[in-house]
């Protein structure tokens, strides 16, 4: 083809994208011919295949909604807006699914409904799905109000904003500890208490053997703003699910939870160290405080009796007890701030399986709940609930590891109740024993 004669089309292909952007029927049905002719020979070594079909979509739109030659000539053209080709093509597949759905309707209530010889179409109901307006694009968002001077906005509905520290900080101006002295300071939101009755219900349905027990945890919410437990020691047996049950209730309620392992602690770490040395801290539950950014978290001391006897590095049960006690807690002094901090919000929940190392000062301020073991009836929902960890551990979804079928379970029968971790070894093995392709089918 002679050089000139490619120009020419080129000219004339360039001047029918102008047309059409300007809204020109005729310009638009050249594009949609030009744009058509190239999907059908695979020639868009320019464009790619998707930019083609979208330039065929606007050529389209234009072409039906566009000026034509019989309207009025008018000499001022200005570009049109341009639609999306996704927006034009979820219009027209909205109007065809309509036109489909109000044809079935229609059939339907002549064939069942209405009178033979007379059917109104105006009275049929549009399909639920569709009583929607036309689709158009999203909106912007409105801007908001400028505040007037001298006018506070209103105050957001909830538990107050509290910092960890009321006073200031200005002695910490060098050290590890410096950076303190502003988020140690800035008031912080609290957990708002949810209802009580739906947190319940959830966390029974996971653990019912233990339902009064929860009933006992959560019973000191009731009419407080805020969520702060009372300090709890579930006390039971190996393998009952005492911190699975303690985490469960301090994250059904909303609470950040952290589970602090005590079994082997030899410190007193935890309560904060002087910032006259070098490895000077917050105490464990001012930090936890700060890394959540919240005042109500929950602090699960898991092994409370197992710490180590020796006191020659402090001990974590001395730690505990001013964070314990319920008069001074909103006013805890910690040795690495040099200032009180209010640990008020801190929920401290413990498991231990015997009370003996804990009796005196620390057993004193625990209310102790008496965790049960799981029945054999709750085989389901634990064997349920081992899966979900399983399922948590290996990032799986449920469809690629299923709850166990009833012929599963069955093999599980030799499970009396009590501990949950021979159980769940067994699951394990049965899980394994799903790929094996000796067992398929």
């Amino acid at each position: 083809m002679p050089v000139s004669r490619i120009m020419h089309m080129q000219w004339r292909d360039h001047s029918a994208g102008i047309l059409m952007l300007l809204g020109d029927r005729t310009g638009a049905r050249m594009i949609a011919r030009r744009a058509y002719s190239m999907i059908e020979k695979d020639d868009h070594t320019s464009l790619c295949y998707y930019e083609t079909w979208t330039t065929l979509i606007e050529a389209l739109d234009v072409a039906a909604h566009g000026r034509g030659p019989e309207d009025q000539p008018d000499y001022n053209y200005k570009p049109v807006r341009r639609r999306s080709a996704r927006l034009i093509a979820q219009q027209h597949l909205s109007m065809l699914t309509e036109v489909v759905l109000l044809y079935e309707a229609a059939t339907d209530a002549l064939v069942y409904d209405a009178d033979p010889d007379v059917v109104d179409m105006t009275e049929l109901e549009r399909p639920g799905p569709l009583r929607r307006a036309p689709l158009r694009p999203t909106p912007k968002a409105a801007r908001q109000a400028i505040q007037p001077a001298g006018s506070e906005p209103e105050p957001k509905a909830g538990p107050p904003l509290r910092p960890l520290v009321s006073g200031d900080l200005d002695h910490l101006k060098g050290g590890a500890l410096k950076d303190f002295r502003l988020t140690a300071t800035r008031p912080l939101p609290s957990v708002a208490v949810p209802d009580l009755g739906e947190v319940r219900e959830r966390i029974v349905e996971g653990m019912p053997w233990a339902a009064a027990e929860i009933a006992r945890v959560l019973a000191p919410l009731a009419g407080r703003d805020r969520v702060v437990l009372p300090p709890h020691l579930l006390v039971g047996g190996q393998g009952t699910g005492k911190t699975e049950g303690a985490v469960a209730i301090a994250e059904a309620l909303g609470l950040p939870t952290t589970v602090i392992p005590c079994g082997g602690l030899g410190d007193g770490m935890y309560g904060g160290t002087s910032r006259a040395y070098s490895t000077g801290r917050v105490n464990g539950a001012g930090q936890q405080i700060l890394a959540f950014g919240c005042m109500t978290v929950a602090a699960v001391h898991d092994e409370l009796d197992k710490t180590a006897r020796s006191d020659h590095n402090g001990s974590h049960h001395a730690a505990l007890l001013g964070m314990l006690e319920p008069t001074r807690r909103h006013v805890y002094f910690d040795p690495g701030l040099e200032a009180a901090c209010d640990l008020s919000g801190v929920s401290f929940l413990a498991t231990a399986n015997t009370l003996e190392p804990l009796r005196g000062p620390l057993l004193d301020r625990f209310t102790v709940v008496h965790w049960p073991a799981p029945r054999r009836q709750d085989l389901p929902v634990v064997a349920r609930g081992i899966l979900r960890a399983l399922r948590r551990e290996g990032g799986l979804h449920a469809a690629w590891l299923p709850d166990l079928d009833p012929s599963e379970l069955r093999t599980l029968d030799g499970w009396r109740g009590g501990s949950m971790r021979p159980l769940r070894r067994a699951i394990e093995r049965l899980v394994a024993l799903r790929s094996d392709p000796r067992l398929a089918n």
